[in-house]
């Protein structure tokens, strides 16, 4: 077997480990390499029989029947598993050859598609699941040979570790999404800086702001203030605190004439190995007094068991209105909204209209 081949399929083991989509290119080369006609990189569970499958040239209609029926009767899948991981073996290391062809998976699904002999290996197990390789090939092509047996225990190490990798960075790639997604949940603007003011990240709520352009922007790639004096104590307050690591505060007026966004910025420390990575340094919430702390009724009347009048008696608490201005609204008297807040004190746990609007921030109203 050439030199330059084995290298060449190595190489491309690692860029599937940081491409998934690769992952099918692979198993076909790994099986032409061993001049198999189907290659078949499987993700399954013995006890459940859930099984993930890579492998092109594996017929749609034969995917569909193995993964309703055919699974759960797979001699193999139930012996791979048990191998040693990082063990290489051929189907007639695990079930001699008379007892295969009278298995009912044999006759139905292996033979129509000339799969009559493997080279496999275990790739890794975790619990009841396992990563599996499968080289088939027809019985006119011959068993599989001592030294074919011997090159894909060299591949199976870098097939194993490829895998951990691709694992790896798919954990963390979920981890990464799960995070944005609940940030942007939040009715406070998030934003990651590094020491020099440049946006990082931005959460929805955020992004909104920036691109209204009302108070706050981004310029060059940094966050910015309208006026050029609170553009300044901007950059200065996030210099400041990416480098003494001390938190800051500070409101910035707005062209359109609304009430002013609070922005508290404080220090980030990530630790990272790599040079090239420029960590967070700073975290910036931002306060939209417009926008931010409004719950919405349904969840306040699920969390508290509040009746639809005493949830929008609550809301426009939130908004800052006073209990006439919500009475006028809502077209009651006054002492029947004073009614309404005191059942809404007894209910929320609270004493005054203060903590009332301090508890609902806090417990419920930071989510869209």
């Amino acid at each position: 077997m050439a030199t330059i081949e084995l290298s060449g399929l190595i190489d491309q083991i690692y860029e599937a480990a940081l491409n998934p989509s690769l992952w099918p290119v692979v198993v076909d080369a790994t099986a032409d390499l061993f001049n198999a006609t189907i290659g078949n990189l499987s993700h399954y569970d013995w006890v459940t029989h859930e099984s993930i499958n890579i492998s092109r040239r594996v017929d749609p209609g034969f995917h569909r029947s193995y993964a309703e029926y055919y699974a759960a009767r797979n001699p193999y899948m139930q012996t791979v598993g048990s191998q040693p991981v990082g063990s290489v073996f051929t189907t007639e290391d695990l079930f001699p050859r008379r007892q295969l062809v009278r298995a009912e998976i044999y006759g139905e699904w292996f033979s129509p598609q000339g799969m009559d002999t493997a080279l496999g290996a275990n790739l890794g197990v975790e619990g009841t699941r396992a990563w599996a390789l499968g080289l088939w090939r027809p019985w006119r092509l011959g068993a599989f040979h001592a030294h074919e047996r011997q090159l894909l225990a060299l591949i199976t190490p870098h097939l194993r570790r490829a895998l951990k990798i691709s694992a790896r960075l798919a954990e963390t790639d979920l981890l990464g999404a799960s995070l944005t997604a609940t940030l942007d949940q939040l009715t406070h603007g998030v934003a990651l800086l590094d020491g020099y003011g440049r946006v990082q990240f931005l959460n929805r709520f955020a992004e909104d702001l920036v691109a209204a352009h009302d108070g706050l922007s981004m310029r060059d790639g940094a966050l910015s203030a309208a006026r050029s004096d609170q553009a300044a104590a901007l950059q200065v307050a996030i210099q400041r605190v990416a480098s003494a690591r001390r938190g800051a505060a500070l409101q910035l007026e707005r062209p359109s004439g609304k009430r002013a966004l609070t922005l508290l910025i404080a220090p980030l420390h990530v630790e990272t190995a790599w040079l090239e990575l420029r960590p967070p340094a700073a975290l910036v919430i931002i306060t939209d007094p417009e926008r931010g702390g409004v719950t919405p009724k349904q969840r306040l009347i699920d969390a508290y068991r509040l009746t639809p009048a005493e949830a929008t008696l609550v809301m426009g608490l939130l908004l800052g209105h006073d209990l006439g201005a919500i009475a006028d609204e809502l077209k009651i008297t006054y002492e029947t909204a004073r009614t309404h807040l005191r059942r809404v004190l007894v209910k929320t746990d609270t004493h005054r209209q203060t903590d009332l609007v301090r508890l609902l921030v806090r417990e419920v109203g930071i989510l869209r």
